[in-house]
Parts: C-alpha cells; sequence; structure tokens
C-alpha cells in the first residue's frame, strides 16, 4: 500500500478536470468572507443534493432519519436491495462539527434507535469511519473520542483519512512549493483554520485539532485507536502534513498504511475521469476488508475459520465478507460537516451527495456485481 514515487514537475491533467478545479476553487474563493463566515448562496453551485427514493436506484433505496431537529442534524441510509449522515447546518466554529458527528455514532449505539433506522444486517461492532479533505480532519477526532467513549455495541475498527485537512504554524516544504497548486492556497487554508476556531481561543495553527501530530498532540499510544488509511496527493499543498499524520500514527504503535498519489492534486477522487480516482477505490476495498478478515481472524480460534480467513487475505478479498459493516463518511462538502453513513455487507452506494459518497456508490456496485459472478 505504501508507495515511494516521485512528483512531477507540472500536474497534468485533462481539461475537463482543470476547467472544473478552476470553477470550483473560483467560486470557494467568492464565497468566504474575511469575518471568518461563507456566502452560503455562493456555496449553493457546489452543493449536488437528491432527494431520498423508496424505488432503487442502481440497486440502492435510501431513507432519512432525523435525530435533532433543532439542530436539524440528520442523516441518509443508503440500502442495497444498501448509508449517509448529512448535518445540513450552517457553518459553525468547532467544536459544534465534532459534537455533531459524534451523537449520529451515540444515536445508533442506542438499541432503539437502530431497529428504527438501520437495516437488520448492519453490524455496528465493525465500523469504518471515512473522511475526505476537512472531513478528514473531522473523521480522526471523532475516531479518537471514540476510543474513549463506553459504547454499548458500536466500535470503530477503521479509519479512512482521504487528504485530510491538518496543519501548523511552520510551513512545510510542500506548503511553500505548491502555492498555486490547484483548490488551494495558504490563504485559504489560514482562512479556514482562523473561521474553525471559536473566538475566545484564539488562532494558533498548533492546536490539536489543527496540528493533531504536533507538539500539543493527544497521546494516543495507549488508545485502541483504529487501523488507518492515508491517502496523499503529490501536488496536494497539505501532502507534508499528512505524511507527517502518518508517521506519527506508526511512532505511537498503530497499524497506519500510506497511499500515495504523486501526480494527483487535492481532490482528486471527485472526478471520475481520472485513472487514479478508480484506483482509489480499489485501495479502500482492499483496505476495509483486510482490516475484517483480520478481525474475524482474531476473534475465532477454529482453525479451518482461521484458514478461510488467510485464504481470503491472500487473494486480496476479492469476495467481500458475507458479514455486515458499517461505515460513517465525513466530508466537507454541501456543508461544514457531512456524514455518509454506510452499513451493508458490501460499501454501499450513493446518491449524488459528496465524492466520498460517489467513490462509496462505485464500490458497492462493483462489489454488487463481483458477487453475482462468483454465486
Amino acid at each position: 500500500m505504501e508507495a515511494t514515487a516521485k512528483t512531477r514537475a507540472s500536474l497534468s491533467l485533462p481539461w475537463k478536470t482543470r476547467f472544473l478545479l478552476w470553477a470550483f476553487s473560483t467560486v470557494s474563493h467568492a464565497a468566504r468572507r474575511r469575518d471568518g463566515t461563507v456566502n452560503r448562496r455562493l456555496l449553493k453551485f457546489l452543493e449536488f443534493r437528491t432527494p431520498p427514493t423508496s424505488k432503487p436506484v442502481n440497486g440502492v433505496k435510501t431513507y432519512d432519519i432525523e435525530i435533532d431537529p433543532n439542530r436539524e442534524l440528520w442523516f441518509r441510509v443508503f440500502v442495497p436491495t444498501q448509508q449517509a449522515v448529512e448535518d445540513l447546518a450552517v457553518i459553525h466554529r468547532y467544536p459544534v462539527q465534532h459534537n455533531d458527528c459524534f451523537d449520529v455514532l451515540k444515536f445508533l449505539d442506542d438499541e432503539e434507535n437502530r431497529p428504527k433506522s438501520l437495516p437488520e444486517n448492519a453490524n455496528i461492532s465493525r465500523c469504518f469511519i471515512a473522511g475526505d479533505s476537512a472531513g478528514g480532519n473531522i473523521a480522526h477526532h471523532v475516531a479518537q473520542r471514540a476510543c474513549e467513549f463506553k459504547f454499548k455495541q458500536l466500535k470503530v475498527i477503521g479509519l479512512v483519512a482521504i487528504q485530510p485537512f491538518f496543519g501548523g504554524e511552520e510551513r512545510t516544504n510542500s506548503e511553500k512549493e505548491l502555492e498555486g497548486a490547484p483548490v488551494l492556497s495558504l490563504e485559504h487554508t489560514d482562512w479556514n483554520w482562523n473561521a474553525l476556531m471559536p473566538p475566545g481561543e484564539g488562532y494558533n495553527r498548533d492546536h490539536p485539532i489543527i496540528n493533531v501530530s504536533g507538539p500539543q498532540a493527544v497521546d494516543i499510544s495507549k488508545m485502541e485507536f483504529p487501523a488507518t488509511i492515508v491517502v496523499v496527493g503529490g501536488f496536494d499543498l497539505l501532502r507534508d502534513w499528512q505524511k507527517r499524520y502518518y508517521e506519527w500514527l506508526k511512532r505511537s504503535g498503530k497499524d497506519a498504511y500510506l497511499v500515495e498519489y504523486p501526480n494527483m492534486c487535492h481532490g482528486f477522487y471527485a472526478f471520475p475521469e481520472l485513472p487514479e480516482s478508480e484506483q482509489l477505490i480499489s485501495e479502500v476495498k482492499d483496505f476495509i476488508h483486510k482490516k475484517n478478515i483480520h478481525l474475524l481472524w482474531r476473534r475465532t480460534t477454529n482453525p479451518a475459520c482461521r484458514m478461510m480467513c488467510d485464504r481470503v487475505n491472500k487473494y486480496q478479498h476479492k469476495r467481500p465478507p458475507s458479514c455486515a459493516s458499517a461505515m460513517l463518511s465525513f466530508s466537507p462538502f454541501s456543508s461544514p460537516v457531512e456524514l455518509d453513513m454506510i452499513s451493508l455487507r458490501l460499501l454501499p452506494p450513493h446518491l449524488e451527495l459528496n465524492p466520498v459518497s460517489q467513490m462509496i456508490h462505485k464500490l458497492s456496485s462493483k462489489s454488487t456485481e463481483n458477487n453475482k459472478i462468483q454465486t
């Protein structure tokens, strides 16, 4: 899973991708106000929402579950015929986003809520949390809080951090060298950090919410922190911070994997025309299957079952495990916090909510096709 390929001297992308990146950067820049708020009307140009549908679309039906109407906190369930949580609150400063996301975990851990909100085959003792960009930052902190909380049944066993949005007071080499690269700029990242922190706490990029592996980092060495896959792009301004995060996880004694796409910029996975977008789906699929199989191997003393797990592991988990898993993903698109809750036996799909959801939809479709062939 780890790669060491060198980065190209210049970013080479199809013209369509370049135009979409330009449009996204232009609108997102225009939406940022000096006082740390955003112009929601402009951001609506970047939002792609679809209503739930009881009629299956590409083998998937959806429905919404409301958690707290006062906070407009709800999540969407994707049921294969296979989920997403979306917080549509207006911009709020830390820790509102983390609290909303964590409340979803507690909601799902409640035995009274589960039958009303999840399919019968959902196994919340095998949760994977995933996030891209700012959502990757949120996913890390929610996973960390999950390690410190005593759930009744819910357990997070994996974390997918796709180009997580981390930073610090230091200006890293990638921040200096890649200023002017698509999507992100130092002005952009600094604005986001300033907008995130509560006014009373001051502005310090070494705050543990921003610099998770920095001088004020939380000690996770004694925590049962989940296995983590960290995805990095060679033309991502935040590349060095993401690599430091991976190295910090390894130093803390955690199971961590680094996947590098040396010729990709921040958010490349949102563009299906790029081959690397498809490759990322395979990497995430393999990671999830591997962790599921490893968990089964650890929990059984049956030699035959262990041998089966070893065989599945050897063949790169071409057939998904029959037991259900749950996956929660956090994304910055459409709102400061957007969750995709997936609970199914094959990582489930999505209707155009955000890039991570689109990736999950593809992942589910591929798994479903694979199942049909092998069954």
